[in-house]
């Protein structure tokens, strides 16, 4: 062992079973505090939380139209500006729209101000009427229109979903890798470089961690769950490595009742 180590806490390769190694509770809790999984978890529940919010949203904004749809009062409003401008010069519908509209009311004209939803292939001018929906306050109004199928409404959530369910499948994917490492790894000892903290996992540790023995001296990345203390700068490790790759290990410590 090198002049300037500090010497490695009491090691249990002695009492690893030989390979190919059951997989244990203790093995599964070790590749579940791995990095790389729990990141790609991580992700997928973000991914489903964001999912959930915009599905709701889309859900609650539906619901009130079709409600002003249904309960509003009908008008054939007149166009007065498109975009603030008042020439009879059509114009296209493939973007959002703000246009001021006027509408006769018993008590006198109305005029209202507001967003005309992106329609492909029609063309909106001043001085056309169009067909609008008020509330009872006179305050929110919409063009007449079908209401949207569900389908649509839930299309951005729907098509991003798999996306979510990728995530968890890496996360399972590179799982198994972490406890393939475990089963038919050899046993190996690591030199800590560095000891950093991840701000996504503060119940992690990630080691830059060099193997001592052989002759790749390559730096690479272990986890190191909180739960086993608190690891200087320059300790020794005891590592499970790939059999083949000398540059992926694990702790063993991580992996061990």
């Amino acid at each position: 062992m090198p002049n300037d180590a500090h010497p490695a806490a009491e090691s249990s390769a002695s009492n690893l079973p030989t390979a190919p190694r059951p997989i244990t509770p203790a093995a599964r809790r070790g590749a579940a505090s791995d990095l790389a999984p729990r990141a790609a978890r991580m992700l997928g529940f973000v991914l489903i939380g964001a999912l959930a919010v915009v599905s709701v949203k889309a859900v609650n904004t539906e619901r009130a139209e079709r409600q002003l749809m249904r309960e509003g009062t009908r008008h054939d409003a007149v166009v007065v500006s498109v975009a603030d401008r008042t020439d009879p010069t059509p114009v296209s519908r493939e973007i959002a729209l703000g246009v001021r509209l006027r509408y006769d009311q018993p008590d006198g004209p109305r005029e209202l101000r507001g967003t005309l939803p992106p329609r492909v292939g029609v063309l909106v001018r001043p001085g056309e009427k169009l067909p609008i929906v008020v509330d009872r306050r006179g305050l929110e109004w919409r063009e007449v229109a079908e209401p949207r199928s569900w389908f649509s409404v839930l299309a951005t959530p729907l098509v991003l979903s798999p996306v979510a369910i990728l995530a968890f499948l890496v996360a399972t994917l590179l799982s198994r890798k972490t406890l393939h490492i475990y089963a038919h790894g050899i046993t190996a000892l690591g030199r800590v470089h560095e000891v950093n903290r991840p701000a996504l996992a503060p119940d992690i540790r990630i080691l830059r961690v060099s193997r001592l023995d052989g002759d790749d001296r390559r730096i690479f990345s272990v986890s190191w769950p909180r739960r086993l203390g608190d690891i200087p700068r320059g300790s020794d490790i005891d590592l499970i490595a790939h059999p083949t790759q000398a540059h992926r290990a694990v702790a063993l410590r991580a992996f061990v009742d």
